[in-house]
């Protein structure tokens, strides 16, 4: 008769990266962030020309 032994698998801590020891770890983060500003700047221009000129455009 087979007996299962039921061993605790060996758990690999994964270490935490710095973003100062690997710096391409920031690129989806910087990238994320020039979107957001560029389509607030977007927004704010034609909002701001709109305001003044009467048109957007």
């Amino acid at each position: 008769m087979a007996t299962h032994l039921h061993l605790p698998h060996a758990h690999v801590p994964h270490p935490h990266v710095e973003v100062d020891e690997h710096p391409w770890r920031a690129l989806p983060i910087a990238l994320t962030v020039i979107v957001i500003l560029a389509a607030i700047l977007i927004v704010g221009s034609f909002a701001i020309s709109k305001a003044l000129t009467g048109h957007a455009y």
